[in-house]
């Protein structure tokens, strides 16, 4: 076997005389700073994922070293694997902070940015990319030079930044020891899988990421016990920890991995593709596929519009700087057109990227209000699941390295978004606008009905979180957003109308019935007749969810013209992107609200109103938005001197079928959602972004290696930050070579 090795290693030092060194197998720790310089090193020079070993000895190191700067935090142990000797044996859920523990800012006034790193087992990008993450910190101080993502801005943020990197599922990571390996057979069958090295869930078979205490709907208040919030011993420990020691998260962000490049849009019309990709040898078929290599989504949550506008400009931040980023180029020009390659990455909701919504959804928690109150966004790294375990040198060398970089940018891009304060305004260009509140309110007291395991087991004495009280009611849309309006910069807040004081609306330009209020005006025919003469006399009228049953009094349809559906998730197919309504939507966009936080079961069961298209052109209307083809939920008609917008999914009332444990939101609009409404009342959201003051001068960060023993300025200066080098897939025809010598040297880890 050394015979071959060294055959094959002649070889590559004469194909690529480039190469430093060629990767070794497993190689991290002392050893690998001997050849690398680095603790964890880059994809391209060892021929391994990490192990959690790996993790812990190499993570030790850097705390040792770098005391001020690096600490390392046990949580609690995981539920664990029974081991081949009849025991049972267990692993530690950690974090590692990073920050400037010398700095003059108080530790309770630092900005805590979280990064959640693969919390399903087999998504390795996450926790491979953060080890280096962390190593950049450490490297950067003690060799005073910009390393990664560490650049010299960075280095002095941390003298009012905390990053704090968890690390919750060591079960899934310790999985690929021969002993734990459970269930192979039933992964055979996904192309690029030869075995599974890392699985999804615990020990217990449980996926962690629907475990989060998350507002509204829950699958564990049902029947599916496996979802039931904070069942692990994991989940306990880690929401516990966090919410213990921070009480203030800044910013927060859940690190993913799936199959195969994606968007909801691709996905539901294209299938895999399987092919040998250029430059890509001695692997068989490879399934790659068209589609977004990242996918950077939008938690669930109600959310005010500033929190709104730094978790879009943390989005479309990250979408610039990997779509421009060079260490990507060969992905986005990929010579196969149709079978892999394209953008980079783009960014939506959950339901917009990749087609589906649950309860329990670690981001979903920290962006609630009943949760971590942060705001952020998630990701979904392609080739970063329980594809291409096996290929290492090879594919999944190549993936990885692209994993890694992916999370040196998020993490500067938090870093950067952080160091930024929001202004932010709704400029309602001179216009008046009074909305129709609702009476109905949903309640925690209202649990008669309760339906699944709630039925027959008592809130506060089964349950692991305790209960949170809630009124929940739409109203809070407009309340929330009453200090963002302004006029000139001068308040112009949205006035609550009630139905009886209709004949005041000559006093007002724009009018917003939600569907909550729609029962107030639905047979009181004063109302509707103040409505009429209104949008007759030059009103602008919005018409939400239920409340399009009002376009048949108004003599827009007939009754029969309007209807309800039940949808996965509220929504509109844009069918008109030049309409005013479509205004500054993009192109993947169509979600407009979220059904979990609202109280809304899993699968069709989220409402949604429409028009039927016929009835609506024969009243000369516009079709913007529609479900299917015949049934429009976005619409507008001119009526009179004024106009009547609609959207028919939007601001529904909560729902109070289940017990709700963990509080219910009052709203969930989308940014899409919420682009609409602003665009139907012509208001314009704008935003000053500026520096956020630090008021303390910075303070040196020391590390034991550090040059000449001398401490380093960390002083803030500009300092571009540019890509770490990412071999081209070139190399890995020379590499994949390797696979077959090099996979019997795979070590074997405890």
């Amino acid at each position: 076997m050394r015979r071959v090795g060294a055959i094959l290693l002649a070889a590559v030092m004469i194909t690529t005389p480039m190469a430093s060194a060629l990767p070794t197998p497993g190689l991290f720790g002392e050893e690998a700073r001997t050849v690398t310089g680095r603790l964890f090193p880059e994809a391209m020079e060892t021929n391994d994922f990490a192990s959690l070993e790996d993790a812990l000895d190499g993570l030790e190191t850097l705390e040792e070293e770098n005391p001020d700067l690096v600490t390392y935090h046990e949580i609690g142990p995981s539920y664990g694997w029974d081991n081949a000797a009849g025991g049972h044996d267990t692993f530690p859920t950690f974090a590692v902070t990073v920050t400037n523990e010398a700095s003059t800012v108080p530790e309770d006034e630092k900005l805590n940015v979280l990064f959640m790193l693969s919390i399903h087992g087999n998504e390795k990008g996450g926790r491979e990319g953060g080890l280096r993450v962390i190593e950049d910190f450490a490297k950067a101080t003690n060799d005073e030079t910009d390393t990664g993502v560490a650049t010299e801005d960075r280095l002095a943020m941390l003298d009012y930044t905390r990053l704090i990197f968890l690390f919750p599922n060591p079960d899934g990571w310790t999985h690929e020891q021969a002993e734990y390996r459970q269930n192979d057979a039933e992964y055979l069958s996904v192309a690029g899988v030869e075995t599974q090295n890392y699985v999804r869930g615990n020990g217990n078979g449980t996926d962690l990421n629907r475990q989060a205490p998350t507002t509204g709907w829950s699958r564990g208040n049902t029947t599916e016990l496996s979802h039931a919030a904070l069942k692990e011993p994991e989940t306990r420990a880690f929401w516990t920890w966090l919410t213990t020691n921070f009480t203030d998260i800044h910013l927060a962000s859940d690190l993913h991995g799936m199959l195969y490049p994606a968007n909801a849009l691709i996905d539901s019309s294209r299938e895999v593709q399987c092919v040998n990709p250029p430059n890509v040898a001695g692997e068989g078929e490879v399934c790659l596929r068209e589609g977004n290599f990242v996918l950077t989504m939008l938690p669930a949550a109600q959310m005010e519009p500033a929190e709104v506008k730094v978790t879009t400009a943390l989005a479309e931040l990250i979408k610039q700087r990997l779509n421009a980023n060079p260490s990507f180029a060969e992905w986005n020009a990929a010579p196969e057109a149709g079978a892999w390659g394209g953008e980079f990455n783009d960014w939506g909701t959950v339901w917009d990227t990749i087609g589906y919504v649950d309860s329990g959804f670690s981001s979903d928690f920290f962006a609630q209000n009943d949760g971590l109150d942060a705001p952020g966004v998630d990701f979904e790294f392609a080739y970063n699941h329980i594809t291409f375990d096996n290929y290492y040198p090879g594919v999944s060398q190549r993936m990885n390295a692209y994993h890694i970089e992916t999370t040196r940018t998020i993490v500067g891009s938090f870093m950067d978004v952080a160091a930024e304060t929001f202004h932010v305004e709704i400029e309602t260009n001179g216009t008046e606008t009074a909305y129709v509140p609702t009476e109905d309110l949903a309640t925690s007291e209202d649990n008669d009905e309760l339906t699944g395991w709630a039925s027959i087991n008592d809130a506060d004495d089964n349950w692991d979180w305790e209960n949170d009280g809630y009124n929940a009611t739409p109203n809070a849309y407009f309340e929330d957003r009453q200090p963002y309006l302004v006029d000139d910069g001068e308040a112009n807040p949205a006035q609550p109308l009630a139905p009886e004081a209709f004949g005041s609306l000559d006093r007002v330009d724009n009018l917003v019935v939600p569907g909550s209020a729609a029962e107030r005006i639905l047979g009181n025919e004063d109302a509707v007749a103040a409505l009429e003469t209104f949008v007759e006399d030059g009103g602008n009228l919005l018409l939400t969810d239920s409340a399009l049953r009002l376009l048949a009094p108004l003599g827009v349809v007939a009754e029969s013209a309007i209807d309800e559906a039940s949808v996965y998730a509220g929504h509109t197919n844009f069918v008109d992107r030049d309409h005013e309504l479509a205004d500054g939507v993009r192109g993947l966009a169509r979600q407009t609200f979220e059904p979990m936080p609202l109280g809304f079961e899993e699968g069709e069961n989220a409402p949604a109103w429409f028009v039927d298209r016929s009835d609506l052109e024969d009243a000369d209307g516009e079709t913007v938005g529609q479900l299917d083809e015949d049934q429009v939920n976005l619409g507008q008609v001119t009526k009179g001197e004024g106009e009547i917008s609609f959207v028919g999914a939007l601001l529904p009332n909560p729902s109070e079928a289940y017990y709700h444990p963990y509080g219910l939101a009052d709203y969930a609009t989308t940014y899409t959602g919420n682009q609409i409404v602003r665009n139907a009342l012509d208001w314009q959201m704008s935003v000053d972004r500026s520096p956020r003051e630090n008021t303390t001068d910075p303070s040196p960060i020391t590390g034991e290696n550090s040059a000449d023993g001398e401490e380093l300025d960390a002083a803030s200066t500009d300092a571009d930050d540019g890509p770490m080098p990412v071999p081209g897939f070139g190399i890995l025809a020379v590499l994949s070579a390797l696979a077959a010598a090099l996979t019997a040297l795979r070590r074997q880890r405890w």
